[in-house]
């Protein structure tokens, strides 16, 4: 069916209309994750960088020993909520919080400093002191890190503050624990926010490079890391300033629609 126009504007608001239909239908080059990767390359990761204790970091410590007035005396545990009409009470270990020189005060070794080192070294060390002062022969330490959290805002699945279940935990396990992005979130401009030597500095993540991503030095996180995910221009167009409108392309459609129609029906 041949159409004519009695007017240039309305064959032109047409055109304009299709060019902007056309435009939210074409793909994004930088949606998809690491674009530069062949199957088969062998890329070098980045040198693990294992997390270690830092101050205000929160420790529970578990001594085990065959004798069970010392293992008592090394374990402090405190009764939360107590119940007397509850047996079953639970008892919760009782953390020891890191100082600000990466120290913390340890049953009958006193001011130990544990800063610096990674879970495995603190537990070797204390092994080591507990045994040396013949305090406890058979000591058998476990470390763990209770406040060993990242936080992950802006466009992802499921936002919010994760725990670090292992040492070395990649940015990747991170989306994958969080549901991954959403589609409205920008791929090659991800920040991390990480506190460094008395202060905060930011790094930036591209997916779609995975070989940059690999090697870089926020790979594998570390306690405290805020990772956010900036939201495209897709998600910006959809709220005016105040937040009371959207504005999407489904809307500018509509428009180029309504345009049209009037367009046509003024210059017939």
């Amino acid at each position: 069916m041949l159409i004519r126009f009695k007017s240039r504007m309305a064959a032109l608001v047409l055109i304009a209309g299709v060019a902007m239909g056309f435009a939210s239908c074409k793909a994004p080059a930088d949606y998809n994750y690491f674009q530069d990767l062949t199957p088969g390359e062998l890329v070098a990761l980045t040198s693990s960088n294992p997390i270690t204790i830092k101050p205000q970091d929160e420790l529970n410590i578990v001594v085990e020993t065959k004798n069970p007035e010392l293992r008592m005396a090394y374990n402090k545990t405190l009764i939360s909520e107590y119940n007397p009409n509850n047996m079953n009470a639970i008892d919760y270990m009782i953390n020891y919080v890191v100082d600000e020189n990466g120290s913390i005060n340890f049953p009958f070794l006193g001011k130990v400093k544990l800063g610096g080192m990674t879970r495995r070294e603190a537990e070797l060390f204390l092994e080591k002191e507990l045994r040396g002062q013949n305090l406890v022969n058979d000591a058998s330490v476990t470390v763990d890190m209770t406040n060993r959290t990242f936080n992950v805002m802006g466009e992802v699945q499921r936002p919010g503050t994760y725990a670090i279940p292992k040492d070395n935990y990649s940015i990747l396990e991170a989306f994958s624990a969080v549901g991954d992005l959403t589609s409205f979130g920008v791929r090659n401009d991800i920040q991390v926010i990480r506190q460094e030597d008395g202060g905060a500095k930011v790094y930036n993540v591209d997916l779609t490079q995975g070989k940059q991503l690999l090697q870089s030095p926020v790979f594998y996180i570390q306690q405290g890391d805020v990772i956010y995910v900036k939201a495209n221009k897709t998600k910006q167009m959809q709220s005016t300033t105040n937040g009371s409108q959207t504005m999407t392309y489904s809307f500018w459609i509509s428009l180029a629609s309504v345009i049209v129609t009037l367009g046509v029906v003024l210059f017939k």
